[in-house]
């Protein structure tokens, strides 16, 4: 998984998830296009427990449309809400 240093007071709950999803956390951000930190499409789709590249792995998916898809994955009878 990433540093702690990079979850500060979530260690806690980052890890909890990895234990129950059985892989680490991706990095929570990534560098933009001028080179200020983002939030990452892959670690959005970890939070909500599908497994990695589920989304970010399709190709031809531009960023945006993945949190979009990742955004709207989450609701009655996903993984999260259950």
């Amino acid at each position: 998984g990433t540093s702690p240093a990079v979850w500060a007071e979530y260690e806690p709950a980052i890890r909890r998830w990895e234990y129950v999803l059985g892989w680490p956390a991706p990095p929570p951000a990534e560098p933009g296009p001028a080179g200020r930190p983002r939030l990452s499409a892959a670690f959005c789709e970890w939070m909500i427990g599908l497994p990695p590249g589920f989304v970010t792995g399709v190709p031809g998916i531009p960023r945006t449309r993945q949190l979009k898809i990742i955004g709207n994955g989450y609701g009655k009878g996903s993984r999260v809400s259950q």
